[in-house]
């Protein structure tokens, strides 16, 4: 057709050379090869991937490669040989053979080429099951000029080692020996000249630093990982090898099994969005150069989500990009908790064997983010061309949002769930908790792996911090402690041993609804006095007693909480406690013993807790913490017939309308009276109430009343002080301001209004036998007093005479009253 047509060949098209130049234009050269090597060698099923430094220069002779002369080189080994599919997606440049295999993460035509930074020559030999003989060697050369007999234009070829060997024995010297039956050894020769492909020259030295900084992110490598167990730097020198640094993960039999049926559930529903969340949650020991230094973490996997996944454009476009909703976290644990634990609590010492780390972002390798949290985050995130950002537009970010909080929110909530047995360790060290600093101990270790507030509020990282704590409230997350204990401490629950246990609960959002946990802030009200932290564990053990489930939770976390849901989480706050009361307190008008307050003195603890509430007057109707004088808990009412007077104690047959006299000091307040809570105890309400308490038979005949001074059969001489105490209080003037002003004329008409009452206790002294009578008040002008004022004559005669006198050891102070009663003649 040519032949035969004026057309001349047109059409798009790139260079090679110049196309790889614009890969590595994305990425570094760095450490970051190191890890997209990794990465493939997982995706391929390899346990072990070795970074061999083979500096040697040898003259070699039958060789595919021009040069005669065998060039330093970088070697990487895993113990993996390629597949047919391998072998077509390494040469798809840009896309790769995994474009359309969601499960494998790592890309060998992205992540591959950036082992061009190393090398215009890439190389590597491949043997195992599959591959003939001593296997397979595949050389590139995209610029067409380092290899022999290329042909048709591609740039590299592949040849069997056996009949490699019969004519170029040479090629295969560069390759390190590979002692396994099965791997894969790739050849990276230093670039020592510029070329169109990379102006970046390599010495060994430069390999040499880019491998200690490689080195110190080797642990981390191994986190998310599917297979790949072992990572070294290694050195080949004259045939032998030498480990210069070794990272190795371990995990039980169990967490293995476990593990690999996870990542056959993934690989099952890759293709999918509709199946139903999968989750594994175990722990990794890493050790560093044969266990000389280990740690321990404890890996949280999910996939998908519990929520039905929204099928639209976007996660469709993500899905044929071959990204899967799949995501972890990563938590650093303390070896012996409760070693550290003792330990800090004993001599207050730092330890940091169990200090969170400062997390970073995965894509299942470590990313160059740090995240500020306190662990590490990782998601089948969609990444920038350079994979060391998160995309933050369009469809990519709305995954990445996706993925961090449903599915990595998901993964955080089953790891803190495992945190909380993995501390307690089964519960064989609940006994311990009793004590209050270990307890507080175990808690800080507990909290300080949540997600905080502290990093930019506009990051992906605040972001997801917001968006765990609204799923945690929205999904009623049992992350919270609720330590089951009484009055003397922790009690034992159904359990032989008399352990104790921690029940695990949501943050309630609603005091009416309190199904959930209830944070702790009691001791927030106390000034450290010893009672007062007594009365705060009685108001604890009350609210454990009506069924709320007190959590001791971190306040920094709860801060950040609210922070996100953008509402208050509720509180032991005096308010909340209040309406805890009004609404769980259905029984009232029972005797104090049968409530759970027990006593008078509970009663009071409660009152005095809740009346630090600024509106707690506004809000008192419905309270049922109106004990009265005959000891039974009863409601706040307005306009209730109940008054509140420290002299309650007068009128023992009216005790139901009095409160209780240990409660008067605490709500004897103006502000209570004029809201028409009580009623003022006045002289008249004395007069109306006399009769209830003291038969009138007896004390109203206006007649003496017989008195033994032994027994006190009819009333107390304290009674007498009391009642005569109150008529006296009664006589000021503005008695509830700063000055109150004592009023003779009062005085005078308040004992009158009880003249006919025969409460004037009196004396008759005689030889033979005294004798003791309670008389009507209005003959007090026939009782001898003030006879110390008298001559001594005058009081000789008087004392002859036998007249009775007022009984002046019944008050408290002689004078007091006595006096007062000249003015009633």
């Amino acid at each position: 057709m040519r032949v035969h047509t004026h057309a001349i060949p047109f059409g798009q098209r790139e260079d090679l050379t110049t196309r790889l130049n614009g890969i590595l234009k994305d990425y570094p050269c760095d450490k970051s090869i190191m890890k997209e090597l990794i990465q493939n060698a997982d995706d391929a099923g390899a346990h072990e991937i070795h970074f061999i430094k083979y500096f040697e220069s040898k003259n070699v002779g039958r060789t595919l490669e021009h040069d005669s002369v065998l060039k330093p080189a970088l070697c990487v080994y895993n113990d993996t040989c390629f597949k047919k599919d391998d072998f077509v997606g390494i040469q798809e440049l840009g896309i790769g053979g995994k474009g359309n295999k969601s499960f494998k993460i790592g890309r060998f035509g992205i992540g591959f080429n950036a082992v061009y930074h190393i090398t215009d020559i890439p190389s590597f030999l491949t043997k195992g099951p599959g591959l003939k003989g001593r296997g397979q060697v595949c050389l590139f050369d995209p610029l067409l000029k380092h290899i022999r007999d290329l042909t048709g234009g591609e740039p590299g070829v592949r040849y069997n080692v056996d009949d490699l060997i019969e004519e170029f024995p040479d090629t295969v010297v560069g390759f390190p020996y590979m002692t396994n039956t099965c791997g894969t050894m790739f050849r990276l020769p230093l670039r020592q000249e510029e070329s169109k492909i990379s102006k970046n020259c390599l010495k060994p030295l430069d390999v040499e630093l880019m491998l200690q900084h490689f080195i110190k992110t080797m642990p981390e490598c191994l986190h998310f990982a599917k297979n790949i167990r072992t990572i070294k730097v290694m050195t080949y020198s004259k045939g032998k090898y030498k480990c210069e640094y070794e990272v190795k993960s371990e995990i039980t039999q169990e967490d293995e099994q476990r593990r690999n049926s996870f990542f056959e559930s993934v690989k099952e529903h890759a293709t999918s969005l509709e199946s139903n969340q999968i989750n594994v949650e175990y722990t990794m020991r890493i050790n560093v150069n044969k266990k000389k230094q280990s740690t321990i973490w404890l890996i949280a996997n999910q996939f998908g989500s519990c929520f039905p996944l929204e099928q639209n454009d976007e996660m469709t476009a993500m899905t044929e990009r071959g990204l899967l909703p799949i995501g972890g976290v990563s938590i650093k644990l303390c070896e012996n908790p409760w070693q550290v634990i003792a330990a800090l609590s004993k001599d207050g010492a730092k330890c940091r064997s169990w200090q969170p780390v400062n997390g970073c972002a995965y894509c299942f390798l470590p990313l160059p983010i740090s995240t500020g949290l306190p662990f590490h985050v990782n998601g089948h995130f969609q990444l920038d061309r350079g994979r060391r950002n998160l995309w933050n537009q369009g469809y990519g970010k709305k995954w990445n949002e996706f993925i961090l909080s449903i599915v990595v929110s998901g993964a955080l909530k089953n790891a803190l769930t495992f945190l909380q047995k993995y501390l307690l360790n089964d519960y064989l060290h609940m006994d311990e908790l009793q004590e209050e600093i270990l307890r507080r101990k175990y808690l800080q270790m507990y909290f300080c792996h949540f997600p905080r507030h502290q990093m930019d509020g506009v990051s992906e990282w605040a972001f997801f911090v917001t968006e765990f704590y609204r799923l945690m409230i929205r999904t009623r997350m049992r992350l919270f402690p609720f330590f089951s204990q009484n009055v003397n401490g922790l009690q034992s629950v159904g359990n032989v041993h008399n352990q104790r246990v921690v029940e695990w609960v949501h943050l309630s959002t609603d005091v009416e609804n309190l199904d959930g946990g209830v944070v702790n802030t009691l001791f927030k009200w106390s000034y450290c006095h010893e009672t007062e932290k007594q009365e705060l564990r009685f108001v604890e053990n009350i609210l454990r007693k009506l069924f709320i489930k007190v959590s001791d939770t971190d306040k920094a976390v709860v801060a950040d909480i609210e922070k996100s849901i953008k509402e208050s989480i509720i509180r032991t706050t005096p308010h909340v406690l209040m309406q805890i009361l009004k609404a769980r307190f259905e029984t009232v008008d029972l005797g104090v013993e049968n409530c759970v307050f027990e006593t008078a003195a509970g009663v009071h603890i409660i009152l005095k807790f809740i009346s630090q509430y600024d509106r707690f007057v506004d809000e008192i109707e419905g309270l049922p913490l109106c004990l009265t004088n005959d000891n039974v808990v009863r409601r706040f009412r307005t306009l209730q017939d109940v008054f509140c007077s420290q002299f309650c104690d007068l009128m023992p047959g009216s005790s139901s309308l009095f409160l209780h006299k240990d409660l008067v000091f605490l709500l004897n307040s103006d502000e209570m009276f004029s809201k028409n809570i009580f009623k003022r105890f006045t002289v008249r309400s004395l007069v109306s109430l006399l009769p209830s308490s003291f038969d009138p038979e007896i004390f109203c005949k206006d007649e003496n009343v017989r008195w033994k001074s032994d027994e006190f059969e009819l009333v107390e001489p304290q009674t007498i002080y009391r009642l005569f105490k109150f008529l006296y209080e009664e006589s000021f003037v503005s008695k509830h301001t700063i000055l109150p002003r004592f009023n003779k004329k009062l005085f005078l008409e308040n004992v009158t209004a009880l003249s006919n009452w025969s409460f004037l206790p009196s004396q008759r002294k005689s030889r033979c036998l005294d004798t003791f009578e309670l008389i009507p008040i209005n003959q007090s002008y026939t009782l001898l007093s003030d006879t110390h004022l008298c001559e001594e004559v005058t009081k000789k005669v008087l004392q002859k005479m036998e007249l009775p006198s007022i009984r002046q050891c019944c008050f408290n102070r002689p004078f007091e009253f006595g006096r007062r009663f000249k003015f009633c003649s």
